[in-house]
């Protein structure tokens, strides 16, 4: 099972890990680079470029294709017959985790090295919480979708949409608030607030059609008995 979710991630999860190597490489080498300027409360630095967008969205593409890989007419079978212990949700789990200890790696090692006047547990829980969202869509929308196509269009038409209008369409609801610098503490925590309550409600949702989707498949294979 590992070896074919390997197959399907393959090229995302390279990509991930060399933007991971050279974004750390440059922080430690030249962390001018991404230095935080504080302008009238806001926040402004490129280091939100990588924490809010580029690891999120290389982290989930790795799980789309992972998830969504076995949902292709020459896998879907044999995945269904699989034990419990290798179900998406736990598939999942096992590449969420990863995938959110880089991030926190990179989070925490931008903080350090910047040493900006932002307090390290602020920058950790704005920084943090779009891993989770991409993270929980990637999963709760695959589960819906089951085609790759549909999820990439979806997720990443919504996100390029947002990243494109730097936040001027949706304002303070922006997913990439961090990056516009445009708004006031107070309103960045609501929307990071707002943020890891809609990835939670993402897995619990994702629990349930999960569950179905189970409980379907049993049903199949008793009646197909019978």
């Amino acid at each position: 099972m590992i070896k074919l979710d390997y197959k399907f991630m393959r090229l995302p999860l390279f990509l991930y890990l060399l933007t991971v190597i050279i974004f750390l490489g440059i922080l430690f080498i030249y962390p001018e680079v991404f230095a935080i300027e504080s302008i009238g409360g806001m926040y402004k630095s490129d280091v939100f470029y990588f924490t809010d967008f580029v690891f999120p969205f290389l982290s989930s593409a790795a799980i789309i294709m992972q998830l969504g890989g076995t949902f292709e007419p020459d896998t879907f079978e044999f995945i269904r017959s699989l034990p419990i212990k290798s179900t998406p949700l736990i598939r999942w789990g096992r590449s969420a985790a990863f995938f959110g200890g880089v991030n926190s790696v990179c989070i925490i090692f931008s903080a350090i090295m910047l040493k900006s006047n932002i307090a390290f547990s602020r920058m950790y829980y704005i920084c943090f919480a779009n891993t989770v969202l991409f993270l929980s869509l990637a999963l709760f929308i695959t589960l819906l979708a089951r085609q790759i196509f549909y999820v990439f269009c979806v997720l990443y038409g919504y996100a390029l949409v947002d990243l494109i209008t730097g936040g001027e369409l949706l304002g303070d609801k922006s997913i990439f608030i961090n990056i516009s610098a445009q708004y006031l503490p107070d309103k960045v925590d609501i929307n990071r607030a707002v943020i890891y309550g809609i990835s939670a409600v993402c897995i619990i949702l994702s629990v349930v059609v999960q569950e179905k989707w189970t409980l379907k498949s049993k049903q199949f294979k008793i009646g197909n008995i019978k």
